[in-house]
């Protein structure tokens, strides 16, 4: 591994070189589109911003209204709420856009599509080669954040704070080779702190490849051994990686509550149920849960 991260460290590519941004119309916050002007900035990365009035509320507003009105009338109401969101679209959300972008000589694409918020996200990941989905985060909302679980992009979740460090999260659930190189490059390319911990999952005995695909169940004792490897391999590279075991979802929050850091970085992995099953919408809870940045590598 050791010389890979070195190959990887000295290529200096960029990261990120095609953003897409998705807004929902139920949440908008400007630490998000300055975020994507930072990155763009220092990638020299292009930006695609969505903005999505979302049919969620639509659907919602329609469930409450007279339960007499006719199809007709449902279907008025909802093209007239969807132009409503367009034009807020087009007047207040493109405006604060421009006043972050502009300055900076940053060029963007912005489009309105209606629709659900993940199912849109991956729509145009599909029909474009986006290497970075950067968006923002709201609990008790109508947005469907199910795509955090569901495309093969690196996602970058921006919850907004001016701290310049990383946490790197490293597990028997995750594929660590792509974190490592990546969150390397990141902090030595931006100058960030960078802190490192590799977590046991001792609740989820399975171990993943560098894809994230599970290959087979080891003992605690073997997963620790392996992880011990991996921090002597760190240390060669001059990082130093705390070991701890217990409960990966437990573990990330205590840490980045301890550290503090701007961004999380964790990879792509799967946890287990004490039965063997799937546990369901597994980074979302993440996000949901941790006050912190977070950026899911692919």
């Amino acid at each position: 591994m050791n010389h890979k991260i070195e190959n990887e460290l000295g290529r200096h590519a960029p990261l990120f070189k095609n953003i897409l941004v998705p807004i929902s119309s139920e949440y908008f916050t400007i630490d998000l589109i300055r975020t994507a002007c930072f990155l763009a900035e220092n990638f020299s990365a292009d930006l695609s911003i969505v903005y999505i009035p979302e049919e969620e509320t639509f659907e919602f507003i329609q469930r409450k209204t007279d339960p007499y009105r006719t199809p007709q009338d449902m279907n008025d109401v909802k093209k007239k709420l969807i132009s409503e969101q367009r034009q807020i679209g087009k007047e207040i959300i493109l405006k604060e856009i421009e006043k972050v972008l502009t300055p900076k000589n940053i060029e963007f694409d912005f489009t309105i599509v209606p629709g659900i918020f993940s199912h849109v996200i991956k729509k145009e990941v599909e029909q474009d080669s986006f290497d970075l989905v950067l968006m923002s985060y709201k609990k008790y909302c109508f947005v469907n954040y199910s795509v955090l679980d569901e495309i093969d992009t690196s996602i970058w979740v921006e919850c907004g704070n001016d701290r310049k460090s990383l946490l790197v999260v490293c597990s028997n659930l995750s594929s660590n080779q792509i974190v490592v190189e990546k969150s390397m490059i990141l902090s030595r390319f931006l100058d960030w702190d960078l802190r490192m911990v590799y977590i046991v999952d001792s609740h989820d005995g399975w171990e993943s490849d560098d894809h994230g695909v599970k290959k087979r169940k080891k003992s605690v004792d073997e997963l620790v051994d392996e992880a011990k490897s991996f921090i002597d391999t760190m240390k060669e590279n001059g990082v130093d990686v705390q070991l701890v075991q217990g409960d990966i979802e437990h573990e990330i929050l205590k840490a980045a509550k301890i550290v503090g850091p701007k961004v999380v970085v964790i990879g792509r992995g799967y946890k287990r149920d004490f039965l063997g099953f799937p546990v369901k919408d597994f980074q979302q809870r993440l996000v949901g849960k941790c006050k912190y940045s977070f950026l899911f590598v692919r």
